[in-house]
């Protein structure tokens, strides 16, 4: 009697908690990229420009070496990506 009481208790709140997490879900708001701001696109296209043409190419070999080259690294900064959290009062992006 017990052990079925504890299973209806259990089976009860992990419903409630996918149902908690559904609510969750579905108050997130997506963005498509032909409805981001013209400045995010441009950064969206000199992300995806880098990635293609820098990082693509060699990412298996990276792997491999477990290395990720401090030229990419500053490559990164010259684009202003590396300080892109940081607020620009304190020298980010």
């Amino acid at each position: 009697m017990i052990r079925s009481c504890c299973r209806s208790v259990m089976r009860r709140q992990m419903m409630m908690t996918q149902a908690s997490i559904a609510k969750t879900v579905a108050v997130r708001a997506y963005t498509s990229h032909s409805q981001l701001p013209e400045e995010h696109k441009m950064i969206y296209e000199m992300c995806r420009k880098f990635a293609d043409e820098e990082v693509a190419p060699n990412a298996g070999k990276w792997d491999k070496e477990h290395a990720f080259p401090a030229e990419a690294v500053s490559q990164l900064g010259e684009l202003g990506l590396m300080g892109i959290n940081v607020s620009e009062e304190y020298n980010g992006s």
